[in-house]
């Protein structure tokens, strides 16, 4: 298959997996809310959350949500999910040229199919997340960089380095420029070149990503002050590299996570490294430079206080293509087919575990025609892969599981609608609207959790939060109807509260959630008691 119908094909079997997935409240929903807070006080570097300075993440990816606001009149995920997926696929077709051009003996197919199923890599790509576009400019700057060192590019490229590192930079943070730099002197120190790092990255290198910096700071500072300012260059950079305030893990957290995080492949990444070590394979400079980025990121991210399974992203092209590489150098190995027989013997399962197990599984899928479709072309899948790889066509058997797992990923996306109540507020949204033109509701509130406030991105109504019975109580002296929503996690684990709404009936009931309806207070003249929530005026 050439690789432009291998690219057309991912993207092809990935899509309805987004599109036809709601928001998750907690990330998604809050860049939503984020931009359209902006969008409503006209600012384009400064962002804030309900008010609260938000100062996280760069504006880049941000900008995108609000141009795909400005084209199509409203938010659709499957528009600003693109931002996640089209980078992924563009990223393995870089790798693939790369490979090409330089004539390494890589199966170029074989480690475009082992990335793109790699858990953390096709999860990020489908996610309303920055870290896949962030990971595709540092690729640009990485390899721009090493063409350049390879006395292969054009002059204009040496300056198109400090502008990918700033992109990367300007779609997440200090991330974008600490691992090419970290990549770039850890290459050259293998080379023993490190004394001329100034040929790569000289003075005017420095001021070009300086310079765009500085104008990005100034306009953050003429939008929100020296407070936002401070917390954008100390607070989320220093604070989160040294003692962070948010995802603080060990340093082997990485080590510990690498079996699923790089499944289901991880076992036949480790076992190729081991030989590729072993054997001493990086014979070329571009194994070295693919060996130095892998380590290098490794070790730098395990030393930051931060971590989070998604920040190694990426790093993955790197990995994956070197394992590639380090696979085709050492040949067949029985270790190599049993470390990928072993997840397409999983594979081969799967139709009978759903089989067994349907009754069992969450939110009704057991009972879903798709579920099962997904299951049986991934235990075919799975058999077909096991058979090839038995007959001592391993790279054959791993892209037909591969190509298998993405059929199956297209097939499970129809049972999605299902479970989309569960996991967003879309179909709540929409439900709070229809009760409250019914009660003629004008408060709005959520009871102790933290993403509830974003459901004001379907009613267009501000939610506040109720963090305390006593303010519960206040809820209900209102003379006006109100509308409480309610999780079910808090409802467990608060006994005041649950033995408070026992009684209660709810006005909607969805997956993890309810909708309650506060009647208020009546005027009547004298002291009458309220009606309980969800019961008829």
């Amino acid at each position: 298959m050439k690789p432009i119908y291998r690219y057309l094909l991912f993207f092809l079997l990935l899509l309805p997996a987004i599109a036809l997935r709601d928001y998750t409240p907690d990330n998604e929903l809050r860049y939503i809310s984020l931009v359209n807070e902006a969008l409503q006080n006209g600012t384009w570097f400064t962002f804030y959350d309900h008010g609260t300075v938000y100062a996280d993440k760069p504006p880049l990816y941000f900008w995108y949500i609000a141009l795909m606001h400005f084209l199509l009149g409203a938010h659709h995920m499957w528009a600003i999910a693109l931002a996640s997926l089209l980078p992924a696929i563009g990223i393995i077709a870089l790798m693939d040229r790369w490979m090409r051009e330089e004539s390494v003996p890589c199966d170029t197919a074989l480690a475009g199919s082992m990335l793109m199923i790699t858990a953390m890599y096709i999860g990020t790509a489908l996610v309303l997340r920055m870290d896949m576009l962030m990971a595709l400019f540092i690729l640009l700057a990485l390899r721009a960089f090493y063409r350049l060192y390879q006395g292969k590019a054009s002059r204009s490229t040496r300056w198109m380095i400090p502008v990918y590192i700033f992109l990367a930079i300007f779609t997440k943070g200090p991330v974008g420029f600490l691992m090419p730099m970290v990549s770039i002197v850890a290459f050259l120190a293998i080379k023993k070149d490190l004394r001329h790092f100034g040929r790569y990255f000289g003075w005017g290198q420095w001021g070009v990503l300086i310079g765009l910096c500085v104008l990005w700071f100034s306009a953050v500072y003429a939008e929100g002050g020296s407070e936002y300012l401070n917390n954008i260059l100390f607070k989320q950079t220093v604070g989160r590299g040294v003692n962070s305030f948010h995802h603080a893990e060990p340093f082997y957290y990485y080590i510990t996570h690498f079996a699923y995080a790089l499944a289901p492949w991880s076992l036949l990444y480790l076992v190729s490294y081991v030989k590729g070590v072993k054997a001493r394979l990086w014979k070329t400079d571009l194994e070295k430079f693919l060996a130095a980025v892998s380590a290098s990121t490794f070790v730098m991210l395990s030393l930051v206080s931060s971590k989070l399974d998604i920040y190694l992203v990426p790093a993955y092209p790197f990995m994956v293509y070197l394992s590639a590489i380090w696979i085709a150098r050492t040949g067949a190995s029985k270790w190599y087919s049993a470390a990928a027989a072993l997840p397409c013997l999983v594979f081969a399962l799967a139709l009978p575990a759903v089989a067994v197990l349907g009754d069992k599984l969450p939110f009704g899928l057991g009972e879903s025609i798709p579920t099962y479709l997904c299951a049986t072309v991934l235990s075919a899948a799975g058999i077909a892969a096991l058979v090839l790889i038995f007959r001592a066509r391993m790279a054959c058997g791993v892209k037909t599981a591969a190509i298998g797992f993405l059929a199956a990923v297209f097939l499970g996306s129809w049972a999605i609608p299902r479970v989309n109540p569960h996991i967003g507020f879309e179909y709540l949204g929409e439900r709070a609207c229809q009760i409250a033109r019914q009660h003629g509701i004008e408060h709005f509130a959520y009871y102790n959790f933290d993403e509830g406030w974003y459901m004001d991105t379907f009613t267009g109504e501000s939610f506040h939060r109720i963090h305390n019975m006593d303010e519960l109580d206040s809820l209900e002296s209102l003379p006006e109807p109100s509308l409480l929503l309610v999780r079910q996690t808090e409802a467990r684990h608060d006994s005041a509260f649950t033995a408070h709404i026992r009684d209660w009936k709810p006005a909607e009931e969805k997956g993890s959630y309810r909708l309650f309806v506060i009647e208020g207070k009546k005027e009547t003249g004298g002291d009458a008691l309220p009606p309980h929530p969800g019961q008829e005026p």
